[in-house]
């Protein structure tokens, strides 16, 4: 049988071994870890807000994409003009898509937006055209300039402006603006 030294008995009643320390984190080594998050959180936090904003930009590039896409489209089947316009306060709150002389409109978007006390604020801006027609034959009515879509805080806040424009056959092409403006 084994006997158990008198040492060892106290070492096994502390529930240590000797010469361990106990386990855990010390103050100050919670409060460096703390630190480190803080500073990581500061590093980040800027740039998601720009990486927010650059997707809010891209999903609205799309969406005005599909938008006068289908408005060609729908010019071509039915060999009719189709009106695309703005949302009454401007295109950063939406358009419609409308076949002309159709009662009811074959695409309605509304952009998301925020009420400041009864006002409604975009979180983009976009310039462009008053509206825009497609013929028949899926050409425009008429020459119209550049879609512009960039952030409400402007190209200072790091996000990428974005540029729609419509060739001569109709078809509408999107880029990114190396300049800040289309």
């Amino acid at each position: 049988m084994h006997r158990l030294q008198p040492s060892s008995l106290r070492s096994r009643a502390v529930g240590a071994a000797p010469g361990r320390r106990a386990q855990g984190f010390t103050l100050i080594e919670l409060m460096i870890v703390i630190f480190i998050l803080v500073i990581l959180t500061g590093l980040t936090v800027p740039l998601f807000t720009q990486f927010t904003r650059n997707q809010r930009i891209k999903a609205t590039t799309s969406e005005l994409t599909y938008a006068l896409t289908l408005a060609r489209g729908e010019a071509l089947k039915r060999n009719l003009d189709v009106l695309v316009e703005p949302d009454e306060d401007g295109w950063q709150f939406g358009w419609t898509v409308t076949v002309d002389g159709a009662a009811d409109p074959l695409l309605v978007h509304a952009a998301p937006a925020y009420d400041d006390g009864g006002d409604r604020v975009a979180y983009l801006s976009i310039t462009g055209p008053d509206d825009v027609t497609f013929t028949g034959v899926g050409r425009l009515a008429a020459t119209v300039g550049a879609f512009e879509i960039e952030s409400t805080d402007g190209p200072s806040s790091g996000a990428k402006t974005r540029c729609v424009t419509l060739d001569l056959s109709g078809l509408p092409r999107s880029r990114i603006s190396k300049t800040g403006g289309c």
